[in-house]
């Protein structure tokens, strides 16, 4: 945890960019599966076989993955299917409703 304003601005600046480069790094696929044909509803198949390849990273880290794929573009609904069907309770773990 922070001890003051200016290491906690400091950390949230390494965030933010980090962030900005995890969406530059999936905006590519992204694309390439909005671009396609939609196979599933959402094209919840296409993230989920995105994600259950960081299974073994732990919920966190497949947590994070899934918000940066929204965040360059992913069919918000299919991420969030794509949670459910590797049996991720999205509503229980982040406190959001659908």
């Amino acid at each position: 945890m922070p001890n003051t304003q200016n290491e906690f601005d400091s950390n949230q600046a390494e965030f933010d960019a980090l962030t900005r480069d995890l969406v530059m790094y999936c905006s590519p696929e992204v694309e390439r599966i909005e671009s396609s044909l939609e196979t599933t509803p959402n094209h919840y198949v296409d993230y989920f076989n995105l994600l259950r390849g960081g299974l073994n990273q732990g919920h966190v880290f497949i947590y994070v993955v899934a918000s940066t794929l929204v965040e360059a573009g992913a069919n918000r609904q299919g991420v969030i299917d794509a949670l459910k069907a590797l049996g991720l309770d999205v509503e229980r773990d982040t406190g959001e409703a659908h």
